[in-house]
């Protein structure tokens, strides 16, 4: 290696179930740039991969750590620290991101050198240190949800995509409407970096607006709301807390598309999208992570047989 190269931190815990795996990815979020998550089950468990630009303090790792283990008094999570060059992080990022299909999406990174299948919706995507390459369940879950109301004939003229990460999402949207108005967020400066050189690449900048924004703070918003489709793929905790502010977003005839949350999760999910007046219209599992569709109740009571009208 050079002397002088830029190096990267590279933390790796191994999470010994599905709602382990949830927690150490919330708690890991404020100490990272970026992660990556592998949801087949390994050896040792889940693994989750943190990647820190600066090197990581040790008293926020064991404060992330400790916190739940030591007061369900079980062992520890097993957890190692490395310092990386970024020519090796490259060279990781590319052994573990291949092309995939996610329903009729093509997604492929910077560098895959073949040809897009024909018949197949093109998307190029570089995670960087932001979510989303497409092979976690709950953004497949996303896509193919995405697709299938496109599918269904709902017209989109103006799309939110809360948490965007990569901006997979609000891409996959503007390819397969590209008239629609999309306003990307995420709280991340890396994420959203990440997203507007990804935008960039699939040629969508004049349709996503892209904005570092924690939920609904942006002023963008007022700009496109209220939003026939939103779609928020994070995890099951903000999702409840921001469940009213949520659905006020949303039009009577639009469509909700929550994931980031397990099976276990997904009750008090349904519930608290209950209350702020919304009904779930659409699930899909995939390996115990879910993803839920939903729309206005009253929407419902006015034509409960015509669906696409409301």
């Amino acid at each position: 290696m050079m002397s002088g190269a830029n190096k990267t931190w590279k933390i790796i815990i191994f999470a010994r179930s599905e709602s382990e795996l949830v927690t150490l990815e919330k708690k890991l979020e404020p100490i990272v740039d970026g992660i990556i998550i592998d949801t087949r089950p390994q050896k040792e468990g889940y693994q989750i991969t943190g990647f820190c630009l600066n090197e990581p303090e040790e008293r926020d790792l064991n404060s992330c750590i400790l916190e739940d283990t030591v007061s369900q008094r079980v062992t520890l999570p097993k957890y190692e620290v490395r310092q990386i060059f970024d020519a090796d992080w490259e060279e990781e990022y590319k052994e573990q991101t291949k092309p995939i299909t996610v329903g009729r999406f093509f997604i492929y990174p910077d560098h895959f050198c073949g040809v897009p299948p024909v018949k197949k919706v093109p998307v190029a995507i570089s995670a960087g240190l932001a979510f989303g390459t497409g092979e976690h369940q709950t953004t497949s879950g996303c896509l193919m949800a995405i697709d299938k109301i496109v599918e269904k004939g709902k017209a989109l003229e103006t799309v939110m995509d809360v948490g965007c990460g990569s901006a997979i999402l609000a891409i996959a949207v503007s390819k397969l409407v590209p008239k629609a108005s999309i306003l990307a967020l995420d709280n991340d400066f890396m994420a959203v970096s990440t997203a507007k050189k990804n935008i960039q690449k699939n040629n969508c900048k004049d349709t996503i607006t892209v904005v570092e924004s924690d939920f609904y703070l942006a002023s963008e918003i007022a700009l496109f709301r209220p939003f026939d489709l939103i779609v928020a793929n994070i995890l099951a905790d903000p999702l409840i807390e921001k469940a009213y502010e949520t659905a006020s977003q949303l039009k009577l005839n639009g469509r909700l598309i929550l994931s980031g949350l397990l099976r276990k999760q997904s009750k008090d999910v349904i519930n608290a999208y209950n209350k702020a007046g919304l009904i779930m219209v659409d699930t899909l599992e995939l390996d115990g992570w879910m993803t839920l569709t939903f729309k206005h109740r009253q929407c419902i009571d006015k034509n409960p047989n015509r669906d696409f009208l409301c």
